[in-house]
């Protein structure tokens, strides 16, 4: 198929050549029942075509190298779970990967526990650099409030663990996973115990390591784990 030539204003009387008709009214959008039908159909696309398959009520342009479907606008995050089953937590530091092409993360982690006290952290890409900004945070444990934190080492704070004796659940959205600049960043965590120790989080920031997020990691600074499961759930949108 030839390029598209843009637009003409035809005059009464004007004889439509062949490739006036390739080049002018030929340029709209092709309608087909699937992409096979369309590979045969139009063997040799040139950048700006556009066409509609049926079969998925998808309409895409020819970017020159590929067809590429059109987004219709602000679209519903579609997220599915990327560690099935969940991952168990061990050691000090257990981590998910494969989470390359997600635009957006949800982090769960259930029922974790340490072998001791301990500070819990959420990293991505086993980065312990300085590249965890808290903007804004409230630490709550009985009365105390320490303040925000930036540029923090080692990640997240997720949760603070007095003993072994706590359990812990930290909750974690991701937005711009896929990106090379800032990502979003908001955590919730959890540590009920006893009435000295009863611990709630919250926070946002930004994680400003240059890379696309590929892993997730829950980490302590000391001890072990010795119960939980870290589940991710990744969105392309």
């Amino acid at each position: 198929m030839a390029a598209g030539l843009g637009f003409k204003t035809f005059a009464t009387g004007d004889v439509l050549t062949a490739a006036d008709t390739n080049g002018y009214l030929m340029q709209g959008v092709w309608v087909f029942a699937n992409a096979a039908a369309r590979t045969a159909a139009v063997t040799s696309p040139q950048e700006g075509n556009m066409s509609y398959l049926s079969d998925t009520n998808s309409t895409e342009y020819y970017s020159g190298s590929a067809w590429v479907a059109i987004s219709g606008g602000a679209s519903a995050a579609s997220y599915s779970l990327i560690n099935t089953g969940g991952t168990s937590l061990s050691g000090s530091v257990t981590t998910v990967s494969g989470i390359s092409g997600m635009s957006s993360l949800q982090i769960l982690v259930r029922d974790g526990s340490l072998n001791g006290s301990g500070e819990i952290r959420i990293r991505f890409n086993t980065d312990t650099g300085a590249n965890y900004n808290v903007a804004g945070g409230l630490w709550e444990t009985n009365t105390i409030f320490p303040n925000p934190r930036t540029a923090q080492t080692n990640g997240f704070e997720g949760a603070i663990l007095a003993n072994a004796s706590q359990t812990f659940s930290v909750g974690v959205s991701v937005t711009g996973a896929n990106s090379t600049g800032f990502k979003a960043v908001n955590v919730f965590g959890a540590a009920p115990g006893n009435t000295a120790n009863n611990y709630s989080f919250s926070s946002t920031g930004l994680y400003v390591g240059t890379s696309t997020i590929s892993s997730v990691s829950i980490a302590t600074l000391s001890n072990s784990f010795d119960a939980g499961t870290i589940y991710v759930y990744g969105s392309a949108v």
